[in-house]
């Protein structure tokens, strides 16, 4: 299947927020947080991960399985000190099209799905667990937010705007390291030709490949 084209000319995803690390909630009227590293035995730290096979439910809608918007090997997951972010590429279809309309409407965000704690201290913290899937929802038990890859961030609402900063840290130092793979979709590919010298009079060129990323 094809995927959907952002403004931008690019192969268009949803990207987001999924679990902030550290902040508190409620959950049944129990305290909850998760810990940064919970979720370190499942997704490396510091890196982008594929979401095949780690995630296999991929990005849903709410939590329900049968409404998958992303498959898994379209995710991508990045598990920064900060919280878990992801990448999902949009397939060309309603459903990739209803989730693009979402993400950039402002209002929506993420949760992470099937959620298997491993451990938990007694004052709430997890310390331990893993995921299967990630839900685009209007409303997440954290404070999470989803926006479009072609978004431009003067158009998006400050918590937003300073979400999407702290994920474009998260993935320029995950970038910048030579070992780790990019997002699905991330970059794009292309040729530059520079003038380098002359010979018998005439001019001479190199050919570079250069990825050009958002």
């Amino acid at each position: 299947m094809t995927n959907l084209i952002g403004v931008d000319g690019r192969a268009l995803a949803v990207v987001g927020l999924a679990l902030p690390y550290g902040e508190w909630i409620s959950d049944s009227n129990l305290p909850e947080r998760v810990q940064s590293g919970a979720l370190d035995s499942q997704f490396a730290r510091g890196v982008w991960c594929p979401g095949d096979p780690q995630l296999s439910n991929g990005v849903t809608w709410e939590h329900d399985d049968t409404f998958r918007i992303a498959e898994p090997q379209n995710v991508s997951i990045l598990n920064a000190p900060s919280g878990l972010y992801f990448h999902a590429l949009l397939p060309d279809n309603a459903r990739g099209r209803h989730a693009a309309q979402c993400a950039g409407s402002g209002i929506f965000g993420a949760s992470v799905g099937n959620f298997d704690i491993r451990n938990q201290d007694q004052d709430g913290t997890v310390t331990a667990c893993r995921i299967r899937a990630i839900g685009l929802t209007d409303r997440p038990a954290y404070e999470t937010v989803i926006w479009r890859s072609d978004a431009a961030p003067e158009s998006m609402p400050t918590e937003a705007r300073d979400t999407m900063r702290r994920f474009q840290i998260a993935d320029m130092a995950a970038r910048s390291r030579t070992d780790a793979p990019e997002a699905k979709g991330t970059g794009k590919a292309v040729i530059h030709i520079f003038q380098d010298g002359a010979k018998n009079g005439k001019p001479t060129y190199r050919r570079e490949v250069r990825t050009v990323r958002p």
